[in-house]
């Protein structure tokens, strides 16, 4: 039931997609890769089966979508301040006035890092005290710990060439943006293939390992979390698309502005690591609204109105109540791991948000062990499903459906972007410019050692290529045609009385007409 909800055009974008950026070549590039003999229900088959639980989870549906207000974190606030351009501009200037001050110098760098400073000014916050000596008024300004940013750039203001009015615009502008905290946005949580495959694309100019897009050394990471069973994606909803033409048709899946996977048990919901920042406001939305999904779907207890808990290092202590004499060990951890490729970013976020439920509570009581929860499952073939072992975590594809086709020349991966030699061997672009030319007149490819140039005497603005064989009498020339004296042996000339109609056929209408006007003037004069 679960791959019934694909519609049929989403499963020919997942198929596109696949064919765009399952592939890669030597350098890092995509390249297209035939997906004519792709079974994409086969593809999906693990997906199908280990994703059963979630989508009763979903109350039987992919994506799950409301409109929620969530506050900016620093991160965001942060930002916001370094990309307005008033912000930019004052700052910039301030930046230069104490450069020509004090140079490179620790002052400077205090200036820099600790009053003009994207994060020092989205907290409005110094958090160390300074005194500022003028080098050459030896005025003293004091800057004292927890004083507002903004109040020291004042103080620090006559000593720049900065007027009290712009200093005004900049404080207008940065209390606007710390005033304005709130952003309503469209939350989604979501086990629908497509999105597990571009976690990490979109067109929101962010982007990590687990890009198929960017080529990321973890891609293979999204397809253990398809496959997973307790692994979904939140994540914000961009007003942008991403676009693809399949089969002529323009086609949009969403983007995310913002996003993070969702371990989702019986017992514990936790969140992995945001992209492209964290925010603990979504981060504590997502699991309130899980929870009371699961509530609703699996029969489960959680206390969807309990304030998530954090964590830094990964893991969750377990609270027993044995103490942390048990078997003179440290309390039990719940572990939260992978299955093989994909990169685990537990313990690589700024904190991690979970709930518990409140069967657990009573069962990590009596706990001695550690626990261990894996959140991703087998990777397997993105053509033909099997499972699959990669040479390294960028592969999306096995072996022997990767197999990619190679240069016969150098060896590189040319994929479906190649030509094919005079021996129809398969060459890269460079490889085929290196050894090879078109013969112009038999209209094929050539090797160009084997290669001359033929020029029209009456006609030396062109030339042409061709090969030695087509120097013969009889098919494109009247008479063989002579080696130019000018020392350049593959320098054939030749006049338009010893062309045939078989040359003439082969050349481009420029020099047809060229040839044309010189006959027609021939027959005039001629004629006179």
């Amino acid at each position: 039931m679960v791959y019934e909800k694909i519609t049929d055009r989403e499963l020919k974008l997942i198929k596109h997609y696949i064919g765009c950026y399952g592939a890669y070549d030597d350098d890092g590039y995509s390249y297209r890769f035939n997906t004519n003999d792709l079974d994409i229900e086969t593809v999906l088959s693990y997906w199908r089966r280990n994703k059963e639980k979630l989508f009763k989870l979903f109350g039987n549906e992919l994506i799950l979508r409301k409109p929620i207000h969530y506050k900016k974190d620093l991160n965001q606030l942060s930002n916001d301040i370094r990309d307005n351009t008033t912000i930019y501009h004052f700052t910039r200037r301030f930046r230069d006035d104490f450069y020509d001050l004090y140079r490179y110098s620790r002052t400077y760098d205090i200036i820099c890092y600790y009053i003009l400073a994207h994060n020092i000014l989205a907290t409005n916050k110094v958090d160390m005290d300074y005194t500022f000596v003028h080098p050459t008024t030896e005025e003293e300004i004091k800057i004292q710990k927890g004083m507002k940013a903004t109040k020291a750039i004042k103080k620090l203001l006559s000593w720049t060439s900065l007027t009290e009015e712009e200093y005004e615009d900049f404080r207008l502008e940065h209390s606007r943006i710390l005033n304005d905290k709130g952003l309503d946005g469209t939350l989604c949580l979501s086990i629908h293939p497509m999105d597990y495959i571009t976690m990490s694309d979109n067109v929101n100019n962010w982007s990590s390992c687990m890009s198929w897009m960017g080529g990321g050394g973890y891609r293979g990471g999204t397809v253990e979390c398809l496959n997973s069973k307790n692994t979904i994606v939140a994540y914000l909803e961009s007003e942008n698309s991403l676009e693809f033409i399949v089969e002529d048709e323009l086609t949009k899946w969403n983007s995310k502005k913002w996003r993070c996977l969702f371990v989702v048990e019986d017992n514990v919901i936790c969140s992995v690591k945001s992209y492209p920042c964290h925010n603990d406001d979504i981060l504590d939305i997502v699991i309130k609204w899980i929870a009371e999904l699961a509530n609703a779907n699996w029969s489960t207890d959680y206390n969807a109105d309990q304030k998530p808990f954090t964590m830094t290092d990964g893991s969750i202590i377990l609270k027993t109540e044995l103490g942390d004499a048990v078997n003179n060990r440290r309390k039990p951890y719940m572990w939260f791991e992978t299955h093989g490729v994909m990169y685990n970013d537990f313990g690589c976020a700024i904190n991690h948000h979970y709930l518990l439920s409140e069967s657990f509570k009573e069962i990590e009581k009596t706990a001695t062990e550690d626990m261990s929860i894996r959140y991703t499952e087998q990777l397997t073939c993105m053509c033909c499903g099997r499972e699959f072992r990669p040479d390294y975590e960028g592969l999306v594809l096995c072996e022997d459906c990767y197999s990619p086709r190679r240069c016969d020349e150098c060896g590189c991966i040319v994929g479906d972007c190649y030509e094919l030699g005079p021996d129809g061997q398969i060459l890269c672009d460079c490889c085929y410019d290196n050894i090879c030319s078109y013969d112009e007149l038999r209209a094929e490819t050539i090797y160009e050692d084997e290669s001359v140039e033929i020029q029209v005497k009456e006609i030396p603005e062109y030339s042409f290529i061709t090969s030695e064989i087509a120097l013969n009498a009889g098919v494109f020339f009247k008479e063989p045609p002579k080696r130019s004296d000018e020392g350049w042996e593959s320098l054939y000339i030749t006049n338009i009385d010893n062309l045939t109609d078989n040359f003439l056929n082969a050349m481009p209408y420029g020099f047809r007409r060229k040839y044309d006007d010189l006959r027609a003037i021939r027959n005039i004069a001629g004629i006179i």
